[in-house]
């Protein structure tokens, strides 16, 4: 395989619902955390009566994006399924609270 057309890994959040249209973008080997919720200091502040002051932890390591619900409220939903440990993110997923709903995706 030619290194020259090897796909670097990336990540990116984008807010889709229940908020303004709002997205992050995850560079290969630029590790992050972002914390969503509604506390005016994390990195993606989302406001509503059904959002957490930190709802979500979103873990970027370079290569792979993983996302916790930070207080395991019990309402965190990815794809459907209740989120309650890390789950790391394959291809992309719709992660959903109350009205909120954020796309994710990686490769």
């Amino acid at each position: 395989m030619n290194p020259a057309t090897t796909l670097a890994p990336w990540g990116r959040v984008h807010v889709v619902r229940g908020e303004r249209p709002r997205q992050i973008a995850f560079s290969s080997g630029t590790p992050a955390r972002v914390v969503i919720g509604s506390e005016t200091s994390n990195e993606l502040c989302l406001r509503g009566p059904e959002v957490a002051p930190r709802q979500l932890d979103l873990v970027w390591d370079g290569a792979n994006l993983w996302i916790e619900d930070a207080l395991r409220l019990g309402r965190t939903f990815v794809n459907g399924y209740l989120l309650n440990e890390w789950v790391a993110i394959l291809g992309h997923a719709v992660v959903s609270f109350g009205p909120m709903r954020i796309w994710l995706a990686a490769g």
